[in-house]
């Protein structure tokens, strides 16, 4: 097994008991190994305990914003819009690798903010993203994913994920302005905000950039 395997298997019980022996022993003899441990099995520890309420929570996707401020859109119009809007949250971006490496020194901050978002802890992720930005400046990675973490949480921030993007978005080079583009129009749609949500859409589909197809679906509702 590889060690992404190993610690799967030990997180959820499923190892032997010699295999138990033998990861224990892998422990003991790597120290980037026991980190990494001891990071994963502290967003696992209480996952079990809240599976049921986090699920609850991202099948609801309460977002009244979506309602307010659009007296020009029929109800029918709205909900529409808020099912096709939620339909694209709930398929959360893949989360970015966790450096393994011993020869590649990685802040513990992001690499506590990986491991949180893996576990969908957005506010703790924040939390660390906003710890590293005190320290020095946000790489386009990490801007990318603090927009993302503070537009997953249960009490979405998004005037600041809108920054966050928009910070992307003035650097026509950074390697995430597509998807920047696209989570922004998502953020303007949650914020009722149907201009400028369909300016970055139209964007979208023209240049038949990443999520063009879904752009032209939400712009079928707008």
């Amino acid at each position: 097994m590889n060690q992404e395997e190993w610690i799967q298997k030990y997180l959820h019980s499923e190892l032997t008991d010699q295999e138990l022996i033998e990861f224990e022993q892998l422990v003991a003899t790597d120290a980037a190994l026991a980190e990494e441990l001891t990071i994963r099995s502290i967003f696992y520890a209480d996952r079990s305990r809240h599976l049921k309420s986090e699920l609850e929570a991202l099948l609801e996707q309460k977002k009244p914003s979506l309602l307010e401020n659009a007296l020009a859109y029929t109800d029918a119009q709205l909900k529409a819009i808020k099912e096709a809007v939620n339909t694209y949250l709930i398929q959360r971006h893949e989360a970015p690798l966790v450096m393994m490496d011993n020869r590649i020194l990685v802040n513990r901050n992001w690499q506590i903010a990986i491991v949180a978002y893996q576990n969908k802890k957005y506010q703790l992720a924040v939390q660390q993203l906003q710890q590293l930005s005190l320290e020095k400046a946000l790489t386009d990675e990490q801007i990318f994913y603090l927009g993302l973490c503070l537009f997953y949480q249960e009490n979405p921030q998004v005037e600041a994920t809108i920054e966050q993007f928009q910070n992307l978005l003035g650097n026509g080079d950074s390697i995430y302005y597509e998807e920047a583009k696209w989570y922004i129009s998502l953020a303007y749609l949650e914020q009722a905000d149907w201009v400028k949500a369909k300016k970055y859409l139209q964007e979208i589909v023209a240049q038949k950039s990443w999520q063009y197809k879904q752009a032209s679906h939400l712009l079928t509702h707008l």
